[in-house]
């Protein structure tokens, strides 16, 4: 979440900064995706459960599914968009994010 975050302000501030030139800045915020980066929370049972139950959509993206709104961002479509984030998360944002303690208790343990 916190890393969203920092993504988003700095596309606003390089939005207001690069705007005069013509440049346009904008953010893709994904959720939950098919990769080989996501492969160990989509292997484990319980916890792609415990991520798509938070899901609206009750499912993981597709690479397709983040790529399309990305290619709008930089199309001509979108000339006049600059400062967005866009958020393609299947409706995770509005479900809020799950406890994942339940499934690794050490997860919240603080290291020495």
């Amino acid at each position: 979440m916190s890393a969203k975050a920092g993504v988003e302000a700095f596309t606003r501030n390089a939005a207001l900064e690069l705007g005069r030139h013509g440049i346009r800045v904008n953010s893709v915020l994904p959720g939950l995706v098919e990769t080989p980066l996501t492969s160990g929370y989509r292997g484990v049972p319980a916890l792609l459960e415990a991520f798509t139950d938070r899901i609206v959509l009750g499912r993981t993206a597709t690479v397709d599914e983040i790529a399309g709104p990305a290619l709008y961002l930089a199309s001509d479509d979108a000339s006049y968009v600059t400062g967005a984030s866009l958020v393609v998360d299947g409706g995770w944002d509005v479900a809020n994010y799950p406890d994942l303690t339940k499934l690794l208790p050490d997860a919240g343990a603080a290291t020495p």
